[in-house]
């Protein structure tokens, strides 16, 4: 049985505090023309130490869906020094990201995961997996010891 990390990269791996360095890299692995934003390292060694000790997967939550190719994510991630096993992207919904991961979950037998997000959305049912990041400061060690205990 999986364990799965439901990731947002805004606000989680790319913190507003470094928005304003505009730091684009991994270009070539994007719809976009201008990249996308660097990770903050600190965040990806707190993402990192969170899968090596939950050995979960990764499921994209977030927006980056629409800029980066799914066949190009999980390389991306590697890039910026992401560890993990790149399994999915959950599906557009127009109901929000709650109802997005809800589809995804759909049909398969996942009784552990956590939601890593920096937005307050209205995750409903799903409140109990969600890890809510600082925007500012990105995924930190309490978030990680947070989602470990979930």
């Amino acid at each position: 049985m999986d364990k799965i990390i439901f990731l947002d990269i805004d606000g989680v791996l790319a913190p507003y505090r470094t928005l304003n360095e505009y730091q684009y890299c991994c270009e070539h692995y994007i719809n976009e023309p201008y990249g996308v934003l660097k990770f903050d390292a600190e965040c990806v060694s707190n993402l990192n130490s969170l899968i090596v000790r939950s050995g979960a997967k990764i499921v994209v939550s977030s927006s980056w869906r629409c800029a980066v190719p799914i066949e190009h994510m999980g390389r991306m991630l590697e890039d910026q020094g992401v560890i993990c096993e790149f399994l999915d992207y959950t599906p557009y919904s127009d109901d929000g990201r709650a109802d997005e991961i809800k589809k995804w979950l759909s049909g398969k037998d996942i009784k552990h995961f956590v939601i890593i997000d920096d937005t307050p959305y209205e995750w409903g049912d799903l409140s109990a997996f969600w890890v809510q990041t600082n925007p500012h400061c990105g995924l930190n060690e309490n978030d990680v010891k947070f989602a470990m205990s979930l």
